[in-house]
């Protein structure tokens, strides 16, 4: 099977959303390892500086893609992808 690597890093708002996400659906217990594995995956958190929050009110991650000239954004967010002028 052949495998390909690629630098990722996730922002500061991700972890957050998380924990967040699986809390309000009821899998509170879930959260922590959903959380850990994110960390471990992208050990690389991106911070949410005032740049960021100048760039935009409701997309950080695209924000953060923007301001730390990143190539893109994966996500499963299917609102991002109105984002194009956010995103390079």
């Amino acid at each position: 099977m052949a495998s390909k690597q690629i630098e990722a890093a996730i922002d500061g708002e991700a972890p957050r959303e998380i924990l967040h996400r699986y809390t309000c659906i009821g899998r509170t217990r879930d959260a922590l390892d959903v959380y850990e594995m994110a960390r471990s995956l992208f050990p690389t958190v991106l911070p949410i500086t005032a740049a960021v929050v100048d760039q935009t009110r409701d997309a950080v991650h695209a924000a953060v893609v923007r301001v730390d000239n990143l190539e893109g954004i994966c996500t499963f967010d299917r609102d991002v992808d109105n984002l194009s002028r956010i995103v390079p």
